[in-house]
């Protein structure tokens, strides 16, 4: 083989590998800024995101007790309370995040799913006071930005 295309080769090879590493942690970072932008009560909504490859998938997690509290003339959350169940919803879902992407390569689906019965409330609407978190419309436009931070921080791979 020639020196030419052993370059060639190696040259791919390395091209490969920076793809299919920079649509991994792509993938990674908007489903984390998904899961950070998720609101939590109990945390079941930020713990039933469901990431997968391939197929789509869902996830049953239960949650903690509700953050919000009845107080005199409405409700008051307890963040607290919130935060930790936050924690351990991110606790939960971080592994199963990491463990999904992994599987990746250039040309798999990657789906982030969520059954919860209230996430379209959550993302459009929002709820006692709180209006919509809009945390898969803003991450999903960030999409360009994710991808090409992602490929400057691993160029060096």
């Amino acid at each position: 083989m020639s020196d030419f295309v052993s370059a060639i080769n190696k040259f791919q090879q390395k091209a490969e590998v920076l793809t299919t590493s920079v649509f991994r942690e792509s993938c990674r970072d908007i489903s984390v800024n998904i899961a950070t932008k998720s609101p939590v009560s109990t945390g079941r909504l930020l713990g039933q995101w469901a990431p997968s490859a391939g197929t789509q998938s869902s996830y049953s997690f239960q949650g903690g007790a509700s953050a919000w509290r009845r107080v005199p003339g409405g409700y008051q959350k307890d963040e607290g309370i919130a935060a930790i169940n936050r924690g351990a919803a991110m606790g939960n879902l971080t592994p199963r995040i990491s463990s999904a992407v992994a599987s990746l390569n250039k040309q798999s689906a990657y789906y982030f799913t969520n059954n919860t019965p209230y996430i379209q409330n959550a993302e459009h609407e929002g709820w006692r006071g709180t209006g919509p978190y809009h945390m898969i419309e803003t991450s999903v436009l960030g999409w360009k930005q994710t991808v090409g931070e992602v490929a400057m921080r691993l160029k060096g791979v």
